[in-house]
């Protein structure tokens, strides 16, 4: 009987667990969109995206610069070529079949989602965009959901989806020592978005262009 209750202890505390996991977690279905966003410069995202494109879901992908890193002084001074993330990001779609005038590159690096998200809505409300997915690491696409739908023009539609080969499992997260650590981080993040407001927010110049150029 002991043996029986402890089982019943575990489970209930694994679907507890799991749905505390799947509190940052958002997949929304598809349907046809204006553009498709990579809103973080990993490779898998990229591959996804490209997907979501080639799909026929949306006519362009876009795609944000990279924040400068500081090695890449050291690399620059020592003759190494500094790829950055957001090139191979471009290498990805262009290698998944994505034509490279089908691809934009933004004007701004954004520091963290909530900055990136305030981006889209400047460049949607600039091209008449109302209808966008956004492809991002599975930990943050309910955050990056509720970012966008605040930013985009009033009736926006925003779908958020992961790559499939995302390593952040909601179900069995804390059996899993990184992504134990990427729901903690996650949880400071949901803070600094909605709580503290994006505290270190970078203010951009209110006559700073809100276009993009296409890749070459």
């Amino acid at each position: 009987m002991l043996f029986v209750g402890a089982v019943g202890a575990w489970m209930q505390g694994a679907v507890v667990l799991g749905a505390l996991g799947g509190l940052v977690v958002e997949e929304t279905p598809l349907a046809r969109a204006d553009v498709v966003i990579v809103m973080t410069n990993v490779p898998r995202v990229a591959a996804e995206a490209a997907v979501v494109v080639k799909a026929g879901y949306a006519p362009r992908v876009v795609v944000f610069p990279a924040l400068p890193r500081p090695d890449d002084d050291v690399l620059r001074m020592l003759g190494i070529d500094a790829v950055l993330e957001h090139d191979i990001v471009v290498r990805v779609l262009r290698a998944s079949g994505v034509p490279a005038q089908r691809i934009d590159l933004l004007p701004h690096a954004p520091d963290g989602t909530n900055e990136a998200a305030r981006e889209i809505g400047r460049y949607a409300r600039t091209h008449g965009m109302t209808r966008v997915i956004a492809i991002t690491e599975r930990s943050h696409t309910r955050r990056t959901a509720r970012l966008l739908r605040r930013e985009l023009p009033e009736h926006g539609v925003v779908m958020v989806r992961a790559a499939p080969h995302d390593e952040f499992d909601p179900d069995t997260w804390w059996q899993n020592r990184g992504n134990a650590r990427e729901l903690a981080m996650e949880a400071l993040r949901w803070g600094n978005s909605f709580a503290l407001r994006d505290w270190w927010h970078t203010t951009r110049p209110t006559t700073a262009t809100h276009g993009a150029t296409t890749v070459p």
